[in-house]
């Protein structure tokens, strides 16, 4: 999301339309600096507030009546229009979205104020208007952040920054997540994961069944290197990783020993004329 243009009138600090086009600064990155007391905070709460309908982060949320200007006439309408832009399909989408805050007006008729409710509007690339129920939601889409992980990474007041350094790491990596759009290496990541489980799952089937096989099997205690057999056997039943040399070890020498077997058989037959 990148901001285009605010304009604010009769809310906060700023009585009289006020107008900041961000296009002007060929950069990604806005430095909002000035005195104490200029209005910096209020710009913050007037993107807030168009985004999630309450102002900045602080110990308290700014709603309401208390965004309503006291510099301005209660004639004046509060409210705050906020254009922004995404990147989409390799070209720029614009959104304008428009809130008025709560506010009190003159009466009509008669002495005193009458309190008028927050209104919304939402403008899409196509130049339509958004469902009013619906549009909280898609602005929170369109930004992809919720209101406190866009006051941590996107809108970074004075003291707020150190919030996101102190997050638990889990919280901070869902917000990095989102706002580099890095959902596809996510993705990546747990199908990997899920394959080193699958094999994994394999791997140790295959591991119990050697050894059963290996506990089959019976060394004669004459048989050449029947110690040396009997040790490599006991490795592999006892093994918890799987060990291909150990486990070609015991066919090579099985082999061997099969044929020294067979050979001393035939030398058995021959000598009892069978």
């Amino acid at each position: 999301m990148r901001p285009e243009k605010l304009i604010m009138q009769a809310f906060g600090s700023y009585g009289s339309r006020t107008e900041i086009d961000f296009r002007r600064p060929r950069t990604n990155l806005f430095l909002i600096t000035g005195d104490t007391g200029a209005g910096k905070t209020t710009i913050f709460d007037a993107i807030s507030f168009a985004l999630y309908g309450e102002g900045s982060t602080g110990d308290f949320h700014k709603t309401g009546q208390s965004l309503q200007s006291n510099y301005a006439d209660l004639s004046v309408e509060p409210y705050v229009e906020f254009t922004f832009s995404n990147l989409e399909n390799g070209e720029k989408a614009y959104y304008t979205v428009r809130r008025s805050p709560k506010h009190s007006v003159p009466k009509v008729r008669g002495e005193g104020t009458k309190d008028v409710s927050e209104t919304v509007t939402l403008i899409m690339n196509d130049g339509k208007n958004y469902p009013t129920k619906e549009i909280d939601g898609k602005l929170q889409e369109l930004v992809g952040l919720t209101k406190a992980q866009f006051m941590q990474v996107a809108m970074i007041a004075q003291g707020e920054f150190r919030k996101l350094l102190t997050a638990p790491s889990k919280d901070r990596k869902e917000i990095f997540r989102k706002l580099f759009h890095t959902d596809i290496y996510e993705e990546i990541n747990n199908r990997l994961k899920a394959r080193h489980d699958a094999m994994n799952q394999q791997f140790q089937k295959l591991l119990t069944e050697c050894q059963t096989e290996a506990a089959r099997i019976t060394i004669p205690e004459d048989a050449d290197a029947a110690e040396s057999l009997s040790t490599l056997q006991k490795s592999i039943c006892s093994a918890k990783e799987l060990s291909i040399s150990d486990l070609e070890a015991l066919q090579e020498n099985l082999i061997s020993l099969n044929q020294s077997t067979v050979e001393k058989w035939k030398d058995m037959t021959k000598e009892t004329g069978e």
